[in-house]
């Protein structure tokens, strides 16, 4: 588990499900039926996703993963949610940008995503293009320097 940063009482960490406290971090967000609705989908975890959990006085408040591909230089932005609470304080947004230099440093070149109308308009202001539909989701995709 790794901090990626620290602001305004919020803790922002970068882990995976190989480390021990994952689920104990995580693990709410996984049942929820507050999240499944908002998203559309309950979120999961799979062995080549790295997921940014925000803590505030040691509870996890916002989650959020990006899917690294098999493909190389490839990946998929998933599964953000702030809790209601939370919104409204650009912690998305510091998440979001958080995915994006995990992107970068691991060698992405191409970055999807498949996004509700809320995240919409932040994937637009940070580059990426849409380049289709899936129900009522946007595919979105962006090119890394």
């Amino acid at each position: 588990m790794k901090v990626l940063r620290e602001e305004c009482g919020l803790t922002y960490f970068q882990i995976n499900n190989e480390h021990p406290r994952f689920y104990e971090l995580l693990g709410w967000f996984f049942g929820s039926r507050e999240v499944a609705r908002e998203l559309g989908m309950p979120i999961y975890d799979d062995p080549n996703r790295e997921w940014i959990v925000v803590v505030a006085d040691k509870y996890p408040i916002a989650c959020s993963s990006i899917e690294f591909l098999k493909a190389k230089g490839k990946a998929l932005m998933k599964s953000g949610w702030v809790h209601p609470n939370w919104r409204g304080k650009r912690i998305y947004n510091n998440m979001f940008d958080e995915r994006i230099k995990i992107a970068h440093e691991a060698g992405v070149t191409k970055l999807g995503a498949t996004v509700t109308d809320k995240s919409y308009n932040t994937h637009i202001r940070n580059g990426f293009r849409e380049i289709g539909t899936k129900g009522r989701y946007k595919i979105m995709r962006k090119e890394l320097d």
